[in-house]
């Protein structure tokens, strides 16, 4: 503890002063009385207050010195110095996905769950101490700092915060973490703050894993909003129907996220004219899909709307455009009569199909020309970007490793039901003589695998999608089995979607269109 004004203990000087008054023989008049019986406390007082006497317990004594003791004390402006120099520096990530554009702060003064996010994040920036610094980032599918680097200027930091938007774009916190994984090894005293509502999905191993690290950096989460009613449309693909390929198909899933029964109703819309509704009963945590199939053929915006009053508005519609549908171009490159592929290709709808041999294929050329380039046993070095199907030979793209021995006989034993390339179809009935022992790209997503791996894969990255099988078809009995032109009619109608052939257009919200 220290003072601002020390000379102020000048002032104990007075404390002997009380005391010696207390000490002084006090002049007392004299005066006649009858008897001294009543008198005897007042012979004690003389005999007390006699100089150099011994003091006895005085109440008022102790008041006096202690009054004058903290007058002193006050004088002297005693302070404590706190070393407030921790020099932290604090990751706020902050999340701006759709779910945080909820309403349900309003009890507590907030108009939506962001504000509040912002509002705890600006309290963050106020205690920020001397030596402090930060670095405030946003998160959704992607990931954006707001200031260059961590800075302990609250004017920059307030700036940046209060002009944070909400967006549509789903919850994904991975590149966030990877992006603070990377920086605090390279600063002192991290700390990490998530403000968030919690919707974080799937990814929230990626945030636990996180804060159980041994050694890692401390991690807070403050959390936004109060509760959790909400119905919402989670999923819708326009596509054209299997079994007809001149008639559009839409799908929808609705989900009931809130803790009460939901009964609503979806209406979908053709430039802003109802053309169908479907009934919807929900129970708490229940989704339920629906397919919309008399849509007919005219071209125009689609709307899928769902009436439910919830907290969300934001994934109350979802939108989608119906054009008409151009044919696709398709390259088959064999050297062989491939008779499986070509006779499949040439009965698909709106499809122009044309035919080389290896010898005269020029993939830059075929990039540019064709909408899919369809690969039997043969890959170039250099794969141009564009849509391919490449089976049985190994590929020339970073990240595949195939290993010289091949597997004989390999069993299938799980595919991806879930995928739009593999739905409908069956493949625990193949048998293949021979597969290619291989190992795809990370990124790569597995639709069928063996007891020792994958066999076909989908491996997308920007404007290059390779549809992978590793083993050459005539090596097994597929094309005699319905899972072979039923997986083909999908990918062609895949690589429609990525070409913008289908008559349909979709995209990821917060995507750029152009």
């Amino acid at each position: 503890m220290s003072f601002l004004a020390p000379l102020a203990f000048l002032f104990a000087l007075t404390l002997p002063v009380i005391v010696a008054l207390y000490l002084l023989k006090l002049k007392r008049q004299r005066v006649e009385v009858p008897s001294t019986l009543l008198w005897l406390k007042s012979i004690q007082d003389m005999t007390a207050n006699a100089p150099f006497q011994r003091l006895r317990n005085n109440l008022l004594l102790w008041l006096q010195l202690l009054v004058a003791a903290l007058a002193i004390s006050a004088l002297a402006r005693p302070f404590l110095a706190l070393d407030q120099s921790r020099n932290q520096t604090l990751f706020v990530l902050i999340d701006n996905s759709a779910s945080m554009q909820a309403t349900d702060t309003g009890e507590i003064g907030f108009s939506d769950r962001l504000e509040q996010a912002r509002t705890l994040a600006l309290d963050l920036v106020d205690n920020l101490g001397p030596g402090d610094a930060m670095l405030p980032a946003t998160f959704n599918s992607r990931t954006q700092t707001l200031v260059p680097s961590a800075t302990g200027d609250r004017r920059t930091l307030r700036e940046a915060i209060g002009a944070i938007r909400p967006t549509d774009r789903p919850t994904d916190i991975r590149d966030a973490l990877a992006l603070v994984r990377s920086l605090v090894d390279h600063v002192a005293n991290p700390e990490i703050i998530v403000i968030s509502d919690g919707a974080l999905g799937d990814n929230t191993g990626a945030l636990l894993e996180l804060v159980n690290a041994e050694g890692g950096p401390p991690v807070r989460y403050l959390r936004c909003g109060t509760r959790g009613e909400n119905v919402g449309i989670t999923a819708f693909s326009l596509n054209r129907a299997i079994e007809d390929q001149t008639r559009m198909e839409l799908f929808a899933e609705a989900e009931n996220s809130s803790s009460r029964p939901v009964e609503t109703t979806l209406e979908l819309y053709l430039d802003d004219t109802r053309i169908d509704v479907k009934s919807l009963a929900l129970e708490p945590g229940q989704s339920r899909s629906v397919v919309f199939s008399n849509i007919g053929q005219a071209a125009g915006a689609l709307r899928v709307q769902i009436n439910a009053g919830d907290d969300l508005a934001a994934d109350n519609v979802a939108h989608g455009i119906l054009s008409p549908q151009r044919d696709l171009r398709v390259l088959l490159v064999s050297g062989r009569d491939n008779r499986y592929f070509r006779r499949l290709l040439e009965r698909q709808d709106a499809l122009t199909l044309a035919v080389s041999l290896p010898d005269s294929y020029d993939p830059a050329r075929a990039a540019a020309d064709f909408d899919l380039v369809i690969l039997d046993g043969l890959c170039p070095p250099d794969l141009p970007e564009g849509n391919y199907i490449i089976f049985g030979a190994p590929l020339t793209v970073d990240g595949f490793t195939a290993r010289p021995q091949p597997l004989e006989f390999p069993p299938i034993v799980d595919w991806d039901r879930t995928s739009p390339l593999t739905r409908f179809a069956d493949f625990g009935l193949i048998t293949i003589r021979e597969a290619l022992d291989f190992t795809p790209p990370a990124h790569a997503e597995t639709l069928v695998e063996t007891n020792r791996g994958p066999l076909i894969c989908l491996i997308e990255r920007g404007a290059m999608s390779i549809l992978y099988g590793g083993f050459d078809i005539y090596q097994s009995d597929w094309p005699f089995l319905v899972s072979f032109p039923v997986f083909l009619t999908n990918a062609v109608q895949h690589v429609r979607g990525r070409a913008g052939a289908s008559g349909q257009f979709s995209a990821p919200t917060g995507e750029a269109l152009a």
